[in-house]
């Protein structure tokens, strides 16, 4: 299951095929879910996500596979022009072009991506990764993170 915290007082689940809207305030999954994602207007994907992040800036992002869909979280609807690869033009600096397996934001200005035993660290304000990266997940950066790739 992966989930992102919309920033409007709801959060999304997806598993599989489906996804849920969960009301934060009313501490319950709304009325009428789960869905179907391919009742999302614009998403792409019938079988999922890999990854999920809100930007802060009324945009979340979902990833899977080889592309990724930018989401205006006020329409709550794919932004035309999407899906994108996830490719050195769109990315620059990522090491991955595939198999983005989690993401968060830290809340400082940057989005930390993971895949396997490794994360990036993207800046939101120069829209690229910062220099050094990839960087592998142990216990000095992300403490008891590590163990759960054992």
């Amino acid at each position: 299951m992966r989930s992102v915290e919309w920033g409007n007082g709801k959060a999304y689940f997806f598993k599989g095929s489906q996804y849920s809207r969960y009301d934060l305030k009313a501490d319950r999954v709304d009325p009428g879910y789960p869905k179907s994602i391919t009742e999302w207007s614009g998403l792409p994907w019938t079988d999922g996500v890999d990854a999920a992040v809100n930007w802060g800036n009324g945009k979340v992002l979902l990833f899977k596979g080889s592309q990724y869909v930018r989401i205006d979280v006020q329409a709550d609807r794919v932004d035309p022009g999407y899906p994108k690869p996830i490719n050195n033009e769109t990315w620059p600096g990522l090491p991955w072009t595939d198999g983005i397996e989690a993401a968060i934001n830290g809340g400082n200005g940057k989005i930390y991506l993971f895949k396997e035993t490794q994360y990036v660290r993207w800046d939101i304000q120069t829209d690229r990764a910062d220099p050094g990266y990839p960087k592998s997940i142990d216990n000095e950066t992300w403490p008891g993170l590590s163990d759960l790739l054992r």
